[in-house]
């Protein structure tokens, strides 16, 4: 996957991530829930495509770093969504789709810390 791919891959899991929000009731709690969820999962490609733009290698790497933090802790506001909500399957999806992508930067963070 290239950089243009990953950058629209991370954009099309924004929209998704939006669309499995509207419609859920806002209760105090969800509320709360659902907004660290939306700052998290914008957060990822915002922050990859910071590292794009990086100077440098070593600068591109603690980048991806921040990236592989806010992509875990997007899974870890969806499971919780998926314990409240079990019913909703699209939080199921929305989590396997968060997993790849956790994959995928870890792996990138893997092969550029062999590289510094």
């Amino acid at each position: 996957m290239n950089r243009e791919e990953l950058q629209e891959r991370n954009k099309a899991f924004v929209l998704f991530t939006i669309q499995c929000l509207e419609g859920i009731s806002r209760s105090e709690i969800s509320g709360i829930i659902t907004k660290q969820l939306l700052r998290s999962a914008t957060s990822v490609g915002a922050n990859y495509r910071a590292a794009r733009r990086a100077r440098s290698q070593s600068a591109f790497y603690s980048k991806i770093g921040i990236v592989v933090e806010e992509i875990d802790e997007v899974n870890y506001w969806i499971d919780l969504l998926c314990e409240l909500m079990p019913e909703n399957e699209r939080f199921k999806d929305l989590y396997n789709e968060s997993e790849e992508l956790l994959k995928i930067y870890a792996s990138m963070r893997r092969t550029l810390r062999a590289k510094i």
